[in-house]
């Protein structure tokens, strides 16, 4: 079991989520849902988040980050494809 036992500095550890049809119903190939994600839910925060982001993130928020191929860290935890992002990273929290 793969665990990450503390990020640092104003990282992020999060989970993309990849939709596989789009609103207006269409599906979109296995090819397409690994290369881009728009959204992601936050897993862990780093100590200096708050501090460099200006705001407060907490695990289980929902965020609207940048496109991310080429974007973070990729980490596999326990078969589960996570990122480690950069607080800059996160363009929006969604309600």
């Amino acid at each position: 079991m793969t665990t990450i036992q503390r990020l640092l500095g104003h990282n992020l550890l999060v989970e993309p989520i990849i939709e596989t049809q789009t609103v207006g119903g269409i599906f979109i190939p296995g090819d397409a849902q690994q290369k881009r994600a728009d959204r992601a839910r936050v897993k862990r925060v780093g100590p200096d988040v708050a501090k460099k982001a200006g705001f407060q993130l907490v695990p289980g928020d929902v965020v609207v980050i940048e496109d991310f191929i080429g974007t973070g860290t990729p980490v596999d935890l326990d078969g589960v494809r996570h990122l480690i992002i950069d607080s800059d990273e996160v363009l929006a929290v969604l309600a």
